[in-house]
């Protein structure tokens, strides 16, 4: 069973967008979602008053159109993100009810698909200019909230659909905004950040931005009609997906397909890095503490001159440079 639909903002809640790419049927979503909540409710058995026990997830107004209201939608967001992110159902609740899921917020849409036991979501938030000094952010749309979750075999690909679909939606408003941000954390909680940087330009043309917040990096993509080309790379992004590489190359080595827990020196090492070559590309805010040497990545050794060994009784004495060792990332950028 497999599916997808995208949700719009209602004045109660949340109702499904009906077009040309959107015709899923209303019927479908609910069985999806209550299966979900059977889900939810048989690990949460211990917890009665967090139970869903209704028999639609939809609620309809005086006027009959069919929607599901904020509370529902933080309840299954929550829960999924719970599983994805680690953190506490409860906190992620009320920050979705206060910031993400009520009828004042910037979030205009949600996009969700589904893959057998597994389903992905995405919120789309329309954001003004902010010249806060804990805040700032240009003007323009937000891709925000990217989750999965689910239980077995993990879905492969399951959120290229509310991404295409979220990015099709934003097009639609190009005639407001010429520009899509995306936030990547710089420290998740599995994986590597510049593993998600790479993604995210990879598959969707979304490219590094300057950012001024703190524990994530915004990436940028333009809407343009057409045929998207991103512009070329800078060598700050080609040394980014190039620790990338290094760090999938060197996992699947060490660890093969289980997921690491923890950091080893290798992956110390490319992790920090990586927070250089933010740093020094206004891709990141703060200041970073490197441990260690400080020699890797990038860095030089004075040469000094020393006298070469004879080689042979013909060849006269010569002075040679002695060549620093580095880690080349950058080689046929």
């Amino acid at each position: 069973m497999s599916g997808d639909v995208l949700f719009q903002k209602y004045k109660y809640g949340w109702m499904i967008t009906h077009d040309k790419t959107n015709q899923t049927n209303i019927i479908d979503v609910n069985n999806k979602l209550l299966l979900e909540v059977a889900r939810i409710n048989d690990n949460n058995y211990d917890e009665p008053d967090e139970l869903i026990l209704s028999k639609s997830i939809f609620t309809e107004d005086i006027d009959g159109y069919a929607y599901i209201t904020h509370e529902t939608m933080g309840w299954l967001l929550s829960y999924w993100q719970e599983q994805c992110f680690h953190l506490n159902k409860m906190e992620i609740r009320q920050r979705l009810l206060e910031q993400i899921l009520n009828h004042k917020s910037t979030t205009i849409a949600i996009c969700m698909a589904w893959s057998g036991d597994w389903i992905a979501s995405v919120v789309l938030e329309e954001k003004q200019a902010s010249k806060s000094i804990d805040n700032p952010r240009p003007r323009g749309l937000y891709l925000n909230e990217c989750c999965k979750s689910g239980t077995g075999a993990p879905a492969p690909y399951l959120l290229d659909i509310p991404f295409q679909k979220l990015l099709d939606f934003a097009k639609t408003l190009v005639h407001r905004y010429n520009e899509i941000f995306l936030f990547v954390k710089i420290d998740p909680i599995h994986g590597f950040g510049a593993s998600l940087n790479k993604l995210y330009s990879d598959r969707y043309g979304f490219r590094m931005h300057t950012s001024r917040y703190t524990g994530v990096t915004t990436m940028k993509r333009d809407l343009k009609d057409g045929l998207y080309r991103p512009p070329p790379k800078t060598l700050g992004e080609h040394l980014i997906y190039r620790l990338a590489e290094y760090y999938r190359n060197h996992t699947r080595f060490i660890y093969g397909t289980e997921i690491p827990k923890g950091r080893d020196e290798v992956m110390e090492f490319l992790q920090e890095y990586y927070l250089i070559t933010l740093q020094n590309n206004g891709w990141s805010k703060g200041s970073v503490a490197i441990r260690g040497s400080g020699r890797g990545i990038g860095y030089h050794r004075k040469k000094s001159k020393q006298k070469s060994k004879k080689k042979s009784k013909k060849k006269s004495k010569k002075k040679s440079k002695k060549k620093s060792k580095m880690l080349v990332l950058y080689k046929d950028v």
